[in-house]
């Protein structure tokens, strides 16, 4: 197949679980003999399509939530001419900014368009905003475009049975596919007993990982009697991640190049999330590095970890601080569930996935 593979931002320089799994995705189509084009909305000179707005669309744009505002026309009338030129067999969206842009200049002469959704957006949007006039009329705004989305793409597919379920509900159609959150394998896959580092990854100009880490820092950090370091790591820290990490005296890493180093240093991982949507790549991550991961319900949804065996779940602040110091003080336990942990991440390889994710589009077509 011809395939023209479409994400909000450029795969290529872009730090992230999203960029990273547009990147793998194409190799990996690539290596089953599909020729993959990507394109993305981008006023600089990288492969992208224009993505400037006028200042109509972005009076306009006021009143939509930011997976609305990510092009204006420039970009919908150049991809219409590029998917209409008969070259691609397949669109593939990744996130809902770009099949909002894929669909808007849909036409009889259009290939099928695949949409995956990698959260439920319109859920999340409602846990993370206000109370403001404004914002109630972006989410009702979006809410809308995301029923849309769904109902206008040929395939649509979801990271987990919990989203699958939401997304059926507000798209009325049943025939909604699941794929999942995939990860690169490191080459040297091991459990070893390590020192007293803990990681917290994520962006960290996304609303759930600040809320998160600001959740840690304030309840769980506290309750820790046992000496440790914590290291936060992700791109684009604002003032106030700067600010916790300060008080706090943890370690923060901004937007590094490569995770590799940091990864291979953890002890444990906390993924603390109490607002979000979707599956957490950083858990796979840190399962294929040998490192154990102590998460809240909602940080470890949609992927199937077992507490207990491959994940530790905790809630409150006094369990999440009497799990840290149970696994910082007692090896065995962390090479226990991190060996576990190590043997179910395997099926979540981006070999794994996209090799699922095309039998399912064979299926389709």
């Amino acid at each position: 197949m011809r395939i023209l593979y479409m994400t909000k931002e450029n795969p290529t320089n872009t730090l992230g679980h999203a960029p990273e799994r547009a990147r793998q995705f194409i190799l990996e189509l690539r290596n089953h003999g599909h020729e993959v084009q990507s394109i993305f909305p981008s006023d600089k000179n990288d492969g992208g399509l224009p993505s400037f707005r006028t200042y109509g669309e972005k009076i306009l744009g006021l009143f939509n939530s930011y997976h609305e505002r990510r092009a204006g026309a420039a970009f919908s009338s150049a991809l219409q001419k590029l998917a209409e030129q008969g070259k691609f067999d397949l669109i593939v969206a990744e996130e809902l900014s770009s099949a909002i842009l894929a669909l808007k200049g849909k036409s009889k002469r259009t290939p099928p368009i695949i949409y995956i959704a990698h959260n439920v957006e319109s859920d999340l949007y409602q846990q993370i905003t206000g109370s403001k006039l404004i914002e109630k009329v972006r989410t009702g705004n979006l809410i809308r475009t995301e029923a849309w989305v769904l109902k206008q793409a040929d395939l649509v597919f979801s990271f987990s049975i919990e989203d699958q379920k939401k997304l059926q509900i507000l798209s009325e159609r049943n025939d909604i596919y699941l794929t999942r959150a995939g990860v690169s394998l490191p080459e040297s896959q091991s459990v070893t007993a390590k020192n007293d580092k803990i990681l917290f990854v994520g962006a960290l100009d996304y609303f759930p990982n600040i809320q998160g880490l600001q959740w840690y820092a304030k309840n769980v950090h506290p309750l820790i009697k046992i000496k440790y370091r914590m290291i936060v790591v992700g791109r684009n820290p604002g003032s106030l991640v700067k600010a916790i990490c300060e008080e706090n005296k943890f370690d923060l890493i901004s937007s590094p190049p490569q995770l590799d180093s940091i990864l291979r240093q953890g002890a444990l991982e906390v993924v603390p999330l109490l607002s979000g949507s979707g599956t957490r790549g950083k858990i796979l991550e840190a399962a294929a590095y040998g490192i154990p991961v102590i998460a809240t319900t909602l940080g470890a949804q949609g992927l199937g970890f077992k507490d207990g065996e491959t994940i530790v779940i905790a809630d409150t602040a006094e369990q999440f601080a009497a799990e840290v110091e149970k696994y910082l003080s007692n090896s065995n336990q962390r090479t226990e569930i991190a060996n576990a942990a190590l043997v179910y991440v395997q099926k979540f390889s981006y070999k794994a996935v996209v090799a699922d994710f095309l039998s399912d589009v064979s299926k389709f077509k």
